[in-house]
Parts: structure tokens; C-alpha cells; sequence
């Protein structure tokens, strides 16, 4: 079996293989007009496509095939059905892999294909939808050269707990979390799931599976605006060996190039120095200091996206807080 990117010439037989097997697969659940925006999709394709093409050969046979478009999003992911369950798609992944830095992969995917992205290590970011026809759940998949992001589920509560109840580890908060408060976080961060599209992500260790704290993206108030923040929360154990700081960059890479948000703000207390460091190593600026009730004085920092100035910032940040950008279901 040879995987390799698929020449210009060949791309149509590739589209073809993938309207082959939606229709098998796909069709029978969607609607007409679904059925109708794919096939208008590979229709459109055939003809100077902007996706990149990878292909699994049997032989000279084509027997699998991707596609991604730009910032690592995956259009088309089909194997023939004689060869499915033998683990060409994950081989077919893999290579794609190996030609992205950056291990942030995005796709819509087909209520037929949940599982299957979940075993590659994608996870849901929100409730099934419906465009054009097309159902779909946004997914994606988090991982830097050490770690992981995977969505919060309760089964997480044992290793959460050990987290958010240690003293040293909730030094700069008001308190450690009690088990009532720590079923809520999770539960609140599962809400914002469905409800943004995005929220805080257990961080888990590559190397053991373990989960050592949480890391991602959530709608703070912050001196009285609602803005994206970047939070970090790393258990005592293991800070101080640059999770955080990974993990954090993971995050502001998929904020600024899948979700489009024009700046990230991270905001603490004036005395928790290690997250002013973490924020300062991912490129972050003091923008701001305030007082208030909770924190005494709160030190604020922000970084914008640097591949969006053409766009005034101002502007763009009042429509991400008015709607959540969605990835397009297949372009």
C-alpha cells in the first residue's frame, strides 16, 4: 500500500471515489437538496481545485482519498468499501501529517464518520448541524509535540478533582474547588461546547494518557467586556516544564487560523506570576491592570491575529462576539 499526493490529472478519479462511497454510505441519511449541495461540491472541484489530494494505490488501484483545504481542514476523507476497516484511512492521515508543522486538523464530519475521526483523536465541538442539507459535526483534533486536548466528559472527574481541590495548584484563586464545584466546571465547559463552539480541554499527557490540567478558550468578562479569553490550569506536579505554554500556543494557533478570532486575552491575578510568564511566552502583551473585588488588581494581556489586520480589528472582534464563525460544511 502506497500513500502519496495525488497529481492534477488523477483528481477526478479521486472525486469519484468520494461520490462513490457518499452515496453508499451517506446519501441514504440526507436529504435531496443534501445529496444534491455534495454532489455540486465535487462537481466544483473538478476543475482547478484549491484542496491538496492524498491517495492510498493498491497496486494502481486508488483506494482511499483526502482532501484538505486551507488552515488543515479536511474536505473529503472516502475508502472504497472493500478496504475499509483495515486501517488505510489512519495510514492515509498519517502521511497527510507528515506534511503539516502544526498538528491542527479541522472537518465536518458525517454522522457516519464520528467514530471514526474520534479514533484518529478528533473530538466534537459542538452539537450535530444542518447546512444546506448536509449533517455534519464540527471536529477537531489538538495535538503539539508533547500533547493532547480532548473534549471534557464526567468520566474525567477522578483526575480533574486531583487538579482544581490541590491548594498549591489553586494558590492564585479563591479557593480549591470542592467535588460539587468541580462537576460544574466540567459540566459548564461542556455546555459552552454546543453553546460557542469551543471551551476549556482536559490536557493529556501523549507519552502516559495522563491528564496533568486543561487549557483553552472561553467568553470572559474582563473589566467589564465580554472577550475571548485563553486560560491555562496546570496541576502543581507538573508546572514549570512548559505544558502550559505548549499548551496554550496549541490553542491561540486554532483560535487565530480555524476560528478566525481577531485577538485572545489572558487575564490573572496581579500576584500569579508563572501565567504572566506563560502569557508573555506565547507572544502575549500587558495591555491592561484594574482593580477589582475578587483579585485586588488583575493584570491583563492580549495577542491579536496578526494574519486578519487587513480587517479592522474592532470590527471583527463585535462580529465574533455577536456570531461564532463556523467552518463551511465542504468548501
Amino acid at each position: 500500500m502506497e500513500v502519496v499526493r495525488i497529481s492534477s490529472d488523477c483528481i477526478s478519479i479521486a472525486l469519484d471515489l468520494a461520490l462513490e462511497v457518499f452515496m453508499e454510505y451517506e446519501a441514504p441519511v440526507y436529504s435531496q437538496e443534501g445529496i444534491d449541495e455534495f454532489k455540486s461540491f465535487i462537481d466544483a472541484n473538478r476543475v482547478n481545485s484549491k484542496l491538496s489530494f492524498y491517495g492510498a494505490y493498491e497496486v494502481a488501484e486508488l483506494v482511499g482519498m483526502i482532501a484538505i483545504r486551507d488552515y488543515q481542514h479536511i474536505s473529503l476523507f472516502f475508502i472504497k468499501t472493500a478496504y475499509q476497516r483495515k486501517g488505510i484511512g489512519r495510514l492515509i492521515f498519517n502521511r497527510v501529517r507528515e506534511d503539516y508543522e502544526k498538528q491542527i486538523f479541522t472537518v465536518n464530519s458525517s454522522p457516519y464518520a464520528v467514530d471514526i475521526y474520534k479514533r484518529l483523536g478528533f473530538m466534537p465541538i459542538s452539537a450535530e448541524r444542518i447546512t444546506n442539507g448536509i449533517k455534519y459535526t464540527p471536529m477537531v483534533l489538538l495535538e503539539s509535540e508533547r500533547l493532547r486536548l480532548k473534549r471534557y466528559e464526567i468520566d474525567d472527574f477522578k483526575a480533574v478533582y486531583s487538579i482544581f481541590s490541590n491548594p498549591d495548584t489553586m494558590k492564585h484563586y479563591p479557593h480549591a474547588f470542592s467535588k460539587e464545584e468541580t462537576i460544574n466546571w466540567i459540566n459548564r465547559n461542556i455546555k459552552r461546547y454546543d453553546d460557542d463552539g469551543f471551551g476549556l480541554w482536559p490536557v493529556v499527557l501523549k507519552s502516559s494518557g495522563e491528564v496533568i490540567g486543561d487549557c483553552g478558550i472561553t467568553m470572559q468578562n474582563i473589566n467589564g467586556e465580554m472577550l475571548p479569553e485563553i486560560g491555562y490550569h496546570i496541576h502543581e506536579q507538573y508546572q514549570g516544564m512548559g505544558y502550559a505554554s505548549e499548551a496554550a500556543r496549541l490553542c491561540i494557533d486554532y483560535a487565530f487560523h480555524s476560528l478566525n478570532i481577531p485577538a485572545l486575552y489572558s487575564y490573572m491575578k496581579y500576584t500569579n506570576v508563572p501565567s504572566c510568564r506563560v502569557a508573555e511566552k506565547c507572544g502575549m502583551t500587558l495591555i491592561d491592570e484594574y482593580h477589582d473585588p475578587i483579585n485586588i488588581k488583575t493584570k491583563v494581556y492580549c495577542i491579536k491575529n496578526r494574519d486578519k489586520e487587513w480587517i479592522s480589528g474592532f470590527i471583527k472582534l463585535l462580529m465574533f462576539l455577536f456570531m461564532h464563525t463556523t467552518l463551511p460544511v465542504y468548501t
